[in-house]
């Protein structure tokens, strides 16, 4: 199944990159991401994942392996570096672990990367029901933030499914990769970014994300929330070109 992708960059550009979205967002998260990773000479594929965006929104196929393999069906096959944020990240690392994603480089932003249980997906999800469908209140709440940013988070949460949310989050739990972080560095150079008390990557386990991924492959970011792109763009990116520049990209 194709899904519906933004492109920014030369089509020519000599590397890839593959950008994913978190849980009741959209392709229009990554919109003042887009334009800097084109211009450090990347072709950006930013994708809306099933029921999200502009997107399909079937009846079924939302487990996590249908969920991958469309984004890999609607991506070009060579990806350098592939940014997954929230439930995007653990799609990114998930598609990394099965083989249904093979990039050269993995960030993932504050990843979803254990959820115990339905019940805790569901309440975590609940929270996103009462989001405001107002571009003024994101202002006011996210003083910091470009109205651009508002603006395409509005947009995101009026074009989603909710139905397809519930199947790819809820019925989809529990799951946890924290014991695969080891296999998931032997497959590709992988690197969280997460943001200091971050609510998905409990301060619990960032020893042994550090122990599993190298302390070098964790960044933590003070004073930002769980959208660290959104919060501090600078940081992100600096963070984002430390890393590739690392693992030869």
């Amino acid at each position: 199944m194709k899904l519906h992708v933004r492109t920014a960059g030369a089509p020519d550009a000599p590397r890839t990159a593959v950008l994913l979205h978190g849980i009741t967002s959209s392709s229009g998260t990554w919109v003042r991401v887009m334009p800097e990773l084109a211009a450090r000479g990347y072709r950006v594929h930013a994708v809306d994942t099933l029921g999200h965006g502009e997107s399909p929104k079937p009846y079924g196929g939302y487990h996590h392996d249908g969920l991958v393999a469309a984004i890999a069906a609607s991506v070009p096959d060579k990806v350098d570096l592939l940014i997954g944020h929230s439930f995007g990240g653990f799609l990114g690392a998930w598609g990394a672990l099965t083989g249904l994603l093979v990039p050269r480089a993995l960030v993932l932003e504050d990843p979803t990367h254990w959820v115990p249980s339905k019940e805790y997906a569901r309440r975590r999800l609940q929270d996103s029901e009462v989001l405001p469908l107002d571009v003024d209140a994101y202002m006011r709440t996210n003083p910091g933030w470009p109205r651009i940013e508002a603006e395409e988070r509005v947009l995101g949460l009026r074009r989603l499914s909710w139905s397809g949310i519930n199947a790819a989050f809820v019925d989809n739990a529990p799951w946890d990769i924290r014991g695969r972080l080891v296999e998931l560095r032997e497959r590709v150079p992988s690197l969280y970014v997460i943001p200091a008390g971050s609510d998905w990557v409990l301060a619990p386990d960032v020893p042994g994300v550090q122990r599993a991924l190298g302390a070098e492959n964790v960044a933590i970011v003070p004073n930002v929330g769980h959208g660290i792109h959104r919060d501090d763009l600078p940081a992100f990116l600096r963070i984002v070109e430390d890393f590739t520049g690392r693992v030869g990209l």
